[in-house]
This record gives structure tokens, sequence and C-alpha cells, in this order.
């Protein structure tokens, strides 16, 4: 069973890790001019989606009793997900249609905000995000249970099309 420290770990996961930060910043229209890859997968914006996935893992983790080693491995996994699925977002906003991925397509060009295709280019961008996806599945691989369904979603997160 997690320890207490892990139970503050999870509240982290849901409210220090920056989902607060991140909406604040979207609301009050502040976006990040950044150089490198990793200014950008550290920004708040970046990060919001990682620590959505981590506390779902985590507070599903919590149900039962999972070794303080599962917990790493699953906050591991949750962050590499959350950015993998991140970086597919912003490479989605560029190269597919307003009609197949149901919001403008380069909107995140037009409010000029910092993307990882712009960055690092749509090839690259799409190779880190698998390098990503590799990371959540080699954590979700030390986990001693089933983590079928947590590698699909790892995998989903960049075969995605909208």
């Amino acid at each position: 069973m997690p320890s207490f420290g892990s139970k503050v770990e999870l509240t982290s996961a849901a409210s220090s890790s920056g989902l607060a930060i991140a909406d604040a910043s979207f609301v009050k229209g502040a976006f990040y001019t950044v150089q490198t890859f990793a200014e950008l997968s550290n920004i708040p914006d970046a990060k919001k989606t990682g620590a959505l996935i981590t506390a779902s893992l985590l507070m599903g983790a919590a149900c039962g009793e999972p070794s303080d080693s599962d917990w790493d491995a699953l906050t591991e996994a949750g962050e590499a997900i959350g950015l993998a699925f991140q970086i597919q977002d912003d490479i989605l906003d560029e190269t597919v249609s307003t009609e197949t991925l149901g919001k403008t397509q380069g909107r995140d060009q037009m409010l000029g905000k910092s993307t990882f295709p712009s960055l690092m280019g749509i090839e690259a961008s799409g190779q880190e995000a698998s390098a990503l996806v590799e990371i959540a599945l080699n954590a979700l691989a030390r986990i001693d249970k089933d983590t079928t369904m947590l590698e699909t979603l790892a995998r989903l997160s960049v075969e995605r099309t909208n």
C-alpha cells in the first residue's frame, strides 16, 4: 500500500504539478516562447496532460495494494504518456484538417504558441513522442501485474489521429 508520502504525491500529481498554473496561464493568454525541448517539456501547459494521466493512474492504483516500486513506475509511465500525448496533439494541430481534429487546425501557430513541431519539426517530434511511449512501456513492464490496458493507452497516445 502506498505510504503517506505516496498519498501526498498523488495530491501533488493532481494539483501542484501544474494543473492550476497551466489553466491560469491559458486563460490569461500567456504563452511561452522557448528555445529547447527541455524548456518546452517543462512549461505548465506541457505538464498538464501528464499530471492528469499520472493522477488517474495513481488513483486507480490506490484502490489496490501497489508496492512503492509500482507507484514509482506508474508515475513515470503517466508523465511519459502525458508528454507523448501533448507532442502528438501539437503534431496533429499542424497536420490534420479542422474537420478531423474537431478544433481549428493550426490554432497553436495562429496564437503564437511554442509547440514541439515548431521547435523540432514534425518528424523529430514524432520520434520524441515514440521514445516517450517506450519509456512508459518500460516503466509498465516493471509492474508485476497485468498492464495491458495501460500499454494500449500509451500506444494510443501517439497513434491517434484526432
